[in-house]
């Protein structure tokens, strides 16, 4: 899950350049993979790195009963003012602590967060009742973008992405059925545009100190997701 080693969602830098940007596709895609799932009002869904409460938020307002964990507790206490209909809890990245079963588990931008994939699933299978659904969304990272991966040296979350059907392989061996899919890229060209718009990202990281790593990350992602190495999928699964 979020496991952040370096801070990066959490800190000032990347709040003032992503704003409410957090995932490509947003609160949008969140109800759409709920639709997809075929979830019922009621269903109890494990919300893993639920950041400050946003889709928690929006699915307690279609009738779900949401439980969000997050390795930051300053997220944590944002989520709760953000989204009072769910609970919240601090964990750590391998949810010791949390009982199962969930009728679904809900992990956007947070799989390249742990480390261990297929561990993480494995996990994820376990707090889900037999039938249960996974509603996954996640960066992915082709081969061919090896000169993102060797940039990605400060930001553990990209250096963990992985390859587009190399995910949906690591879901299925980990006892998964997936029953759809979704590329969305221009979820993903929505997301950039919308920053770019909104600040200026090289002046920012240049007021901000940023270092040549940093910069030349940015540089390359951009390079590589007009060619279609860098992307977001998200999928549906059957426990």
């Amino acid at each position: 899950m979020r496991s952040d080693p370096v801070g990066l969602w959490s800190s000032p830098l990347v709040v003032a350049i992503l704003g409410d940007s957090l995932h490509p596709g947003g609160t949008t895609l969140t109800k759409e993979m709920a639709r997809r799932a075929a979830l019922r009002p009621g269903a109890s869904i494990l919300d893993v790195g639920s950041g400050r409460g946003a889709s928690a938020g929006a699915l307690a307002q279609q009738g779900f009963q949401v439980h969000g964990v997050d390795v930051s507790e300053a997220n944590v206490n944002a989520a709760r003012a953000a989204a009072p209909g769910c609970t919240f809890q601090v964990v750590d990245p391998s949810l010791d602590g949390i009982a199962g079963p969930f009728d679904a588990i809900l992990s956007e931008c947070t799989l390249c967060l742990s480390g261990d994939a297929a561990s993480t699933l494995r996990r994820f299978h376990d707090l889900l009742r037999p039938g249960g659904r996974l509603l996954l969304s996640d960066v992915v990272v082709e081969d061919e973008a090896a000169d993102f991966r060797s940039a990605y040296a400060f930001a553990a979350c990209l250096g963990g992405a992985l390859p587009r059907e190399t995910l949906e392989h690591v879901v299925e061996e980990a006892g998964f059925e997936i029953q759809w899919r979704k590329n969305c890229h221009e979820a993903m060209a929505a997301v950039r545009d919308d920053v770019y718009g909104r600040v200026d990202v090289p002046g920012i990281l240049h007021a901000a100190g940023a270092g040549s790593t940093l910069r030349r990350l940015v540089q390359v992602a951009n390079h590589q997701f007009d060619l279609g190495n860098v992307g977001y999928h998200a999928l549906v699964a059957r426990r």
